[in-house]
């Protein structure tokens, strides 16, 4: 097997040490939209601006620890394929569930949104 195999098989096996490398960011504690400030509103909406940015960080970082075992799952033997692709489809959950957490948030938000502008009418 020639050295890049090699390595990129280590890196497979070893993913749990480099996936904890990327930094799964904390979702931001949103506002009360029926009783925030503008000044609390606005902190809040910087707040997911930076969880997304954080977020887009992560997902990129999970994608290239995909790539990396996808390029070992065409060469190894059956135990070794096997990890890495327990490994893939594990990274696989992780990117989604990151997505659906990003999703999750924005809505949460939006509402929030929607709740101040309601209470702003009063």
């Amino acid at each position: 097997m020639n050295p890049i195999k090699i390595a990129l098989l280590c890196l497979v096996m070893g993913s749990s040490y480099s996936f904890a490398e990327c930094s799964n960011p904390t979702a931001p504690e949103m506002p009360n939209g029926s009783t925030a400030s503008m000044d609390e509103m606005l902190a809040g909406k910087a707040a997911v601006s930076a969880f997304q940015k954080e977020n887009a960080t992560y997902l990129e970082c999970i994608g290239k620890e995909m790539e990396a075992i996808k390029a070992t799952l065409k060469e190894g033997s059956k135990e070794d394929m096997a990890a890495a692709q327990k490994n893939f489809t594990e990274l696989a959950d992780t990117y989604n569930q990151a997505v659906t957490a990003e999703e999750t948030l924005a809505g949460k938000f939006n509402t929030e949104i929607r709740a101040f502008k309601e209470a702003s009418k009063k």
